[in-house]
């Protein structure tokens, strides 16, 4: 099964410069893998409802292969790889204009059981594997990432507030993806344009607790930035890998 829609992009997707980028891709990104699980009865207000079992994203990776203006119409397309696994789900989506592609990435899932609070088999959700694609993935790879804070600065806290929060009330997992994005100003985005961005998720975060952002540059590539998200005592809430490259515009 294939979940495609079209969307007319919008100046409050756009950042600063008034282009659609990293955090407008990966807000169209969650769209389409939620939409395409609502299709099936299997999103996340009806898991938690029916089984108290919602599911938990893993992982993120996207690639950027341009910027586009926030009067563009887009192509999203959505599926299941179709994988031998039944602990974790793997969800890719492309985004085009006019048949070229601007942006694709992948995300992996788990189900969660609320009442053991422990990851659960695919089958307790009666997950339909028939709906897996046998077609060829995005060309993205997941990596590894580090869990501590060992050479980086700390750049910013914030809370978690109530906007933040999501069905399962912790902070949804998209917005780490901008709390990242944030550990850089606006001087450094006119200078450089993200390429990839992969963020885990290793635990969550609740409404009134305070955030950290930590950051470190990678010694072998200076195009790598490495970032992690941490709870108060400094645990590790979240991972970031990214990449960015020169802007030519």
């Amino acid at each position: 099964m294939i979940h495609s829609y079209e969307h007319t992009t919008y100046f409050r997707e756009a950042e600063q410069d008034g282009y659609i980028g990293a955090r407008g891709y990966f807000g169209y990104f969650q769209d389409g893998v939620t939409g395409l699980l609502n299709l099936v009865d299997k999103g996340n207000v009806t898991l938690v409802e029916k089984y108290r079992a919602p599911w938990i994203f893993l992982r993120y990776r996207m690639h950027f292969v341009r910027e586009i203006g926030y009067d563009h119409r887009v192509r999203v397309e959505s599926w299941c790889e179709k994988r031998p696994s039944k602990r974790t789900l793997w969800l890719d989506t492309t985004i085009s204009v006019e048949g070229e592609p601007v942006a694709f990435g992948r995300l992996e899932a788990c189900v969660f059981d609320l009442d053991t609070m422990r990851p659960a088999l695919m089958d307790f959700i009666d997950f339909p594997y028939e709906m897996e694609e046998d077609r060829d993935p995005v060309s993205v790879s997941f990596e590894r990432l580090p869990k501590k804070s060992d050479g980086m600065r700390e750049v910013y806290a914030a809370p978690v507030r109530y906007t933040d929060l999501d069905k399962t009330r912790h902070m949804n997992n998209l917005l780490y993806v901008n709390r990242f994005l944030d550990a850089f100003d606006a001087d450094f985005y006119d200078a450089w344009r993200p390429t990839d961005m992969e963020v885990h998720f290793l635990s969550q975060c609740y409404e009134g607790e305070r955030v950290g952002i930590w950051e470190k540059t990678d010694e072998a590539n200076p195009r790598r930035h490495i970032l992690l998200a941490t709870h108060e005592d400094g645990q590790p809430a979240a991972q970031c890998a990214l990449y960015v490259e020169p802007r030519h515009r």
